[in-house]
């Protein structure tokens, strides 16, 4: 399976104890050496596309 944040995002929404900080620390997990991906304060990240930056 393709490793994406669509992925983990639909992966985490499935579990019981899904929370936003798990998913926020698989994220950095899987995409800390991606220079799209930044991780904020908070358990926020933002992703750096063609048009802008985008926090979440």
């Amino acid at each position: 399976k393709l490793l994406s944040l669509f992925f983990l995002l639909d992966e985490e929404s499935n579990l019981i104890e899904a929370a936003d900080l798990t998913f926020s620390h698989k994220l950095k997990n899987l995409l800390d050496a991606n220079n799209c991906f930044k991780e904020e304060r908070g358990g926020a990240f933002s992703v750096r596309h063609y048009a802008e930056e985008v926090i979440f």
